[in-house]
């Protein structure tokens, strides 16, 4: 009867792990990049060019979080990473497009997709192996928060 407890207590302990590592941050973007896109056809007018900013570079932030959480563990597959970094680089390249405009949230938007290119170069180094290391978690916590930022300018027409 113990071991029964045991073993759906374990049961229960991998489902709320997984939820948590996975099921969550996915959530997250799905909420976030939904709210993004509301944001631009609600309000519309002149803050289009902030939500088109806010939505690519929500979508590059995406594209490098799935990246990374496909390459979170050794041993890693180097041309796979290769092809990687070059669809992410090239989303990243798409949302500087995108930022490139006199708004606020163009700006922020604009700071943010820059310090998802310095979280890219983190992770090409970690995966690499170059010996360096910086913190990716407060990197990405900056980009965020610039988006988030961003977001809510946009959403003011900003």
């Amino acid at each position: 009867m113990a071991l029964r407890g045991l073993i759906k207590l374990l049961i229960l302990a991998a489902l709320l792990y997984f939820g948590i590592t996975e099921v969550w941050p996915w959530a997250q973007a799905k909420i976030l990049n939904t709210g993004s896109s509301i944001a631009g056809t609600a309000t519309g007018g002149d803050n289009s060019a902030g939500s088109a900013c806010v939505a690519e570079a929500r979508s590059a932030s995406q594209a490098l979080a799935d990246g990374a959480r496909a390459f979170r563990s050794p041993p890693y597959d180097l041309a796979a990473w290769s092809s990687t970094v070059s669809s992410v680089s090239s989303r990243l390249s798409r949302a500087e497009s995108a930022c490139r405009c006199d708004l606020e949230s163009c700006r922020a938007g604009a700071e943010a997709v820059t310090e998802l290119r310095a979280l890219l170069t983190t992770f090409d180094g970690m995966v690499r192996g170059d010996g360096s290391f910086s913190n990716p978690a407060s990197q990405r916590e900056r980009a965020d928060d610039l988006l988030n930022e961003a977001q809510m300018l946009a959403r003011q027409g900003r």
